[in-house]
């Protein structure tokens, strides 16, 4: 357990280097909340971040490739790399408990794949992904591997799908029984080659 804290908070005072899409996003953020805080520098820590109540949601290929787990030619889910990306990978869910969610460690440019780990009863809370001017691109996808999910009043079982826009509000909860797997497809929102890993939910560009 005390590895595990001290692991955590090394990770969220690790600095980040900042794109000029996530650069221009902190700018946007600050402005419209009257924080003071230097968007124009290209490092910041998780904490930092997370105080402006930003939340990550990819990881770039060149991280993946730091982290040692880009490969070349044919990946699959029986692959040491993705075991790995569980936890190397591993990306926030905000809206509700117990999620396991994380990344594929795949190279699929201008789009990333995450898994989701739903336990038995979830709800995920009402909320939307912020439609912003240049920089979001489309909504997400999401197709049920596992287990089910309830969404408007219909149960979607594995092989069912439905697409939500950006700038739709949602919610849902999962099969009260078993664990529920998803797979969550969505274009890298930001700028050509310069993706944002992080993402503003108090944004409302509406």
């Amino acid at each position: 357990m005390k590895e595990s804290i001290l692991t955590t908070k090394k990770k969220t005072q690790q600095k980040l280097n900042l794109n000029e899409s996530e650069r221009v996003l902190l700018f946007m953020v600050t402005s419209r909340n009257k924080k003071s805080f230097d968007a124009t520098s290209a490092d910041i820590t998780e904490e930092e971040l997370k105080s402006l109540n930003f939340v990550r949601e990819n990881w770039t290929q060149e991280e993946i490739q730091q982290k040692g787990l880009a490969k070349d030619g044919v990946v699959t889910s029986f692959d040491d790399v993705s075991k790995k990306a569980e936890s190397e990978l591993a990306v926030e869910a905000p809206f509700a408990d117990g999620i396991q969610k994380w990344q594929l460690p795949i190279n699929l440019p201008g789009f990333r794949v995450v898994m989701t780990r739903f336990p038995p009863g979830a709800v995920v809370k009402a909320h939307e992904h912020p439609s912003i001017p240049g920089f979001t691109k489309c909504g997400q996808l999401r197709i049920v591997v596992k287990g089910s999910i309830i969404f408007n009043s219909k149960i979607y079982k594995p092989g069912d799908w439905f697409y939500i826009p950006n700038g739709v509000a949602y919610s849902f909860t999962t099969d009260p029984n078993e664990e529920t797997l998803e797979a969550y497809y969505y274009q890298y929102n930001g700028v050509a080659q310069q993706p944002l890993r992080f993402s503003n939910f108090g944004l409302n560009f509406k």
